[in-house]
């Protein structure tokens, strides 16, 4: 999945507060001798610990050896350091993906159509928008999303973003390419592709290897085979 900025900053967060309470519930509940700022030196142990170095696609744990030399060296609280390596560890395995994907959905659901769409001309931006059948390109129109330039393409554009996640789970017949090119400040949503089902009553969108169907409106469908017939 393509995660945005939020989705990675929200995990990097998760993260970073997690390991904060590991640290203090170790400092807390080992055995420790005192020894000056001993809270960061465990957090430093943790997350040294969870570096990891990409080579090629392989990651290299360079981390927990580092941090186990370290931690051999010192003189105080070596139980304590090394429950905190041990949390490291655990960070390495942490199931990250899962997690981004979690709230990657929340925050942008895949099968919310809006989700793609600059939506409610919140953002502005030029949707271009044209049709292909058989791979030749039938009808062009550009719109400014802020501007009611070209009325069908803006009624058009305001009845996709109308359309309803269907309960198909199968691919749909489909006989028209809806072609749909935003400028917008998410790149992952610039340019979209939609299979036009039968009386163009479907769509289908497909998006990260995932396929997505969507109930058009009848005024939709209308404008639609206006355009096309």
């Amino acid at each position: 999945m393509n995660y945005s900025s939020k989705t990675i900053i929200i995990g990097q967060i998760i993260v970073i507060c997690f390991s904060i309470m590991g640290v203090f519930a170790i400092n807390r509940l080992a055995d420790t001798s005192k020894e000056e700022k001993l809270v960061a030196k465990l957090f430093g142990y943790t997350m040294l610990t969870a570096f990891k170095v990409k080579i090629n696609s392989t990651y290299l744990p360079l981390g927990p050896i580092i941090a186990y030399v370290l931690m051999k060296k010192s003189l105080k609280n070596k139980k304590a350091k090394s429950l905190a390596i041990i949390l490291g560890i655990f960070l390495i395995f942490y199931p990250s993906e899962f997690v981004l994907n979690k709230i990657e959905q929340s925050l942008y659901p895949r099968n919310n159509i809006r989700t793609y769409l600059v939506g409610e001309r919140r953002h502005g931006g030029i949707a271009t928008i044209f049709y292909t059948k058989n791979g030749i390109s039938l009808t062009t129109f550009t719109a400014d999303i802020l501007d009611n330039e070209i009325e069908t393409a803006d009624m058009l554009y305001n009845e996709l973003i109308n359309c309803e996640v269907s309960n198909n789970r199968r691919m749909i017949e489909y006989e028209y390419f809806f072609h749909f090119n935003q400028d917008i400040e998410d790149p992952r949503f610039g340019r979209l592709e939609f299979k036009v089902g039968v009386e163009a009553k479907e769509l289908q969108l497909d998006y990260e290897n995932k396929t997505y169907i969507f109930n058009t409106s009848e005024e939709f469908q209308k404008l639609f085979k206006d355009i096309v017939e």
